[in-house]
């Protein structure tokens, strides 16, 4: 059986929702679609530096 690996998408909602949870103040000022593309610049980032 295959392990079990999030999807994209899943870990993209998590990160908006724990954003939104732990930083209230800046969840008003970033919109839900704001946040997403927070987090896959962010993503962008890891595989750049991991393909380095």
């Amino acid at each position: 059986m295959r392990p079990w690996t999030p999807k994209t998408d899943m870990v993209r909602r998590l990160y908006v929702a724990g954003r939104e949870a732990t930083s209230p103040a800046e969840a008003l000022r970033m919109s839900p679609q704001e946040l997403a593309e927070e987090f896959d610049r962010w993503l962008e980032g890891v595989r750049a530096a991991r393909e380095q």
